[in-house]
């Protein structure tokens, strides 16, 4: 589970990153997590996910 929590991860700061956006998610922060307290490295993970998609809407917003 940590290697798809960090691939995740990972997907998400490059989905920022095509944006010209900020990381979302410290990948360092979030291994240390998933490894010691897999939830809470899973809820760094959907918060991430949320501003990746709330991000998205915005950009969507502009441009129509």
């Amino acid at each position: 589970m940590p290697v798809l929590v960090l691939t995740l991860g990972d997907v998400l700061n490059e989905r920022a990153a095509e944006r010209g956006r900020p990381r979302l998610i410290s990948i360092a922060r979030l291994a240390i997590w998933t490894l010691i307290l897999p939830p809470i490295g899973i809820a760094m993970l959907q918060s991430a996910a949320n501003r990746s998609y709330a991000m998205s809407a915005d950009v969507t917003s502009e441009t129509i």
